[in-house]
């Protein structure tokens, strides 16, 4: 990461925005740290969220920061499926995933994907989606067999992970 005293604070941030002093106070606490953001499908779904996120990762990477966004997208399989009439059950709060709903999840998902990282490359950012059709980092292990195809992490690829970081 370049220097703070490299990085023309004024320029970067926005006018509504924290201080420039507040900023570096957080640039020098958090300048060798992975900058992780999880946000929800309905965040996304927000166009005016959806806007301000986009220019908030912005600055990070102006900062010189590598910010990593994690996504839901929850809302918009449950409207996908509602398009195709097909009804959701819920276990615990988890959605019971067959096999024709796993690859309903699997495109609404790798789409939404693809639209973020446009949105932050239209930003002039160097992003690159993750996702289980073309670089999956995730393997789970099935919860039940009530749940279908539904899991819980239980090996994370970290060598592509680092590479595209």
């Amino acid at each position: 990461m370049k220097k703070i005293e490299e990085v023309n604070l004024e320029k970067i941030l926005p006018s509504n925005g924290p201080s420039v002093d507040e900023v570096t106070k957080y640039l020098s606490k958090y300048k060798n740290e992975d900058i992780v953001i999880k946000v929800g499908g309905s965040v996304l779904n927000e166009p005016n969220l959806f806007k301000i996120l986009i220019e908030d990762i912005s600055i990070l990477k102006k900062l010189n920061f590598n910010p990593c966004l994690v996504h839901g997208g929850g809302k918009r399989l449950t409207n996908k499926l509602n398009e195709l009439n097909i009804q959701s059950s819920f276990i615990n709060g988890l959605r019971v995933t067959d096999e024709k709903v796993i690859s309903i999840v699997e495109e609404v998902f790798v789409k939404f994907n693809k639209e973020i990282v446009c949105a932050l490359k239209n930003h002039l950012l160097d992003a690159k989606g993750i996702n289980s059709k073309e670089n999956n980092i995730i393997n789970i292990k099935k919860i039940s067999k009530e749940l279908g195809f539904v899991g819980v992490p239980n090996e994370i690829n970290i060598n592509i992970l680092n590479k595209i970081i």
